[in-house]
């Protein structure tokens, strides 16, 4: 049997991610759309796959961004406070209202 990789699954978890952002449009979900845009090639998106390195890197940065939003969380609508409860699970870190 194959040893289990956590960011395998993790790059899966990326790719329902940018859907989510897709479907539920806000400013919240944007700037995590955006910015993972940076590190994706369009055939990737396109394919539904994300690389482990690349998925690390977009990790990363949606880590920072979900950072720099919780500073500014009290200017957010309900609906966007949802959205970054969202992001508050994915990326498993604290909810932005523990900040």
């Amino acid at each position: 049997m194959r040893d289990f990789d956590p960011r395998v699954s993790f790059a899966q978890k990326i790719v329902v991610a940018i859907h989510y952002t897709r479907e539920q449009r806000s400013r919240v979900n944007d700037v995590f759309y955006f910015s993972s845009l940076k590190h994706l090639d369009k055939a990737y998106l396109e394919a539904n796959i994300i690389p482990v390195d690349i998925a690390e890197k977009i990790r990363e940065c949606w880590i920072e961004c979900y950072k720099s939003i919780c500073q500014e969380s009290f200017t957010l609508n309900d609906k966007a406070k949802e959205h970054l409860n969202f992001w508050s699970e994915l990326l498993m870190l604290p909810n932005q209202s523990l900040h």
